[in-house]
């Protein structure tokens, strides 16, 4: 794959580095139907292509990982050694299982090994897609002309240069399978649902919504950056595994602070009712037309809470979500965290929904992630960012 290096853009640079997209060739799914593979990455996303690999049938002859050490394992079994070991080598395919450098990095690297077929894991996992929820490696296609036009006014939408930088590696992987590195851009995930502008402006009276809350990892970061001191909070899990982990760990709190925090095991949609859903996919769980199972549905406006922050991490049930969510988030103007990376509504369709409906709002995006994942849309009412200047300097 090829990568590219820029300086951080302007409005008039972003919009030329676009046009370089429009003129690309899109890129299609690879054709790699192999049922034995190996692994370069033993983190978390090491264990859940381990768990993804094994509910498809694919074996694991064994995982490359920096910091493997003697005897370590991924999934209890499969064997983890240093890049620098043997172990099994050969034709065969290598994939990418770690998101936290450039995929084009790893590559170079792998080649460099003697390795010769090399893809991203989430790029090989979509041929799965009819057995398994995970849909992070989608391509977006060749883009139409409506694309194209609300892509360009999208750029208009964001508040500072790194939110067009962020803007432009998202499409550049979603539409050419290529990796654009900016100056002075991080991709980091410390700071993943709270960016600085975003922690300036949080106050001890926060009412936190949390769409999508998993084992409450986000949750419990919120609490560790307002030192435990907010109004209320509302849990959203609705799936049947993550919900116990997530009761488990709040139970651990003090009983004051466990007495703001509702936790509701339904997950968030367009009606309320059931929908089918994928239960116990960890965080690919989500709401799937093909499951055999079912989740109970509610609504942001049948929730009548005035939250003041809302994060949504939904695996691309943000856009029916929020289209069921307009009356409160006009009434209550949130400060919004939302990811826009699981399905082709992240190329511009969530952006212009949000913008038509947020009035006077700073809105910025940011990558915490590789390989197009992990890209955020935040929004901050303008009223409560009362220091706001000119970001772009």
């Amino acid at each position: 794959m090829i990568s590219r290096h820029y300086p951080l853009p302007d409005l008039d640079q972003a919009q030329r580095l676009l046009e370089q997209i429009f003129s690309g060739v899109p890129a299609f799914p690879p054709e790699d139907h192999d049922t034995e593979v190996i692994l370069y990455g033993a983190g978390n996303l090491g264990r859940m292509a381990c768990e993804f690999l094994d509910y498809v049938g694919v074996n694991i002859l064994h995982a490359y990982d920096q910091a493997a050490k003697d005897g370590d394992t991924l999934g209890g079994s499969v064997p983890v050694y240093q890049p620098s070991e043997p172990g099994v080598h050969g034709n065969h395919l290598i994939l990418v299982t770690t998101l936290s450098v450039p995929y084009t990095e790893i590559e170079r690297f792998l080649i460099s090994l003697g390795w010769k077929r090399i893809l991203p894991f989430y790029d090989y996992a979509l041929q799965y897609s009819d057995i398994h929820p995970l849909n992070n490696g989608w391509f977006s296609g060749p883009l139409s002309h409506e694309d194209r036009e609300m892509i360009q006014d999208s750029l208009l939408l964001f508040t500072d240069y790194q939110s067009y930088a962020a803007y432009l590696q998202f499409l550049a992987w979603r539409v050419l399978r290529e990796d654009w590195i900016f100056d002075d851009v991080s991709v980091t995930k410390a700071d993943r649902f709270f960016i600085e502008p975003i922690c300036n402006v949080l106050t001890d009276n926060e009412i936190f919504l949390d769409v999508g809350s998993y084992h409450g990892d986000v949750f419990f970061r919120f609490l560790e950056l307002s030192k435990g001191k907010f109004l209320s909070a509302v849990l959203i899990e609705p799936d049947r595994t993550n919900i116990t982990t997530l009761r488990k760990k709040v139970s651990s709190l003090p009983d004051a602070m466990r007495k703001k925090i509702t936790i509701i095991h339904k997950c968030v949609g367009t009606s309320s009712g059931s929908v089918k859903f994928g239960h116990s996919f960890g965080y690919a769980s989500r709401i799937w037309d093909i499951s055999n199972e079912c989740a109970e549905v509610v609504t942001i406006d049948g929730l009548f809470i005035p939250f003041s922050f809302m994060k949504m991490h939904i695996e691309g049930g943000e856009m029916d979500a929020l289209s069921r969510g307009k009356d409160l988030l006009v009434s209550s103007r949130p400060i919004i965290a939302i990811t826009i990376y699981h399905n082709r509504d992240g190329l511009w369709k969530l952006m212009h929904f949000l913008k038509d409906l947020l009035e006077e709002y700073l809105f910025f995006v940011r990558m915490h992630s590789w390989c197009g994942t992990g890209i955020i849309i935040y929004g901050i009412p303008k009223e409560i960012r009362r220091d706001f200047i000119d970001f772009n300097y």
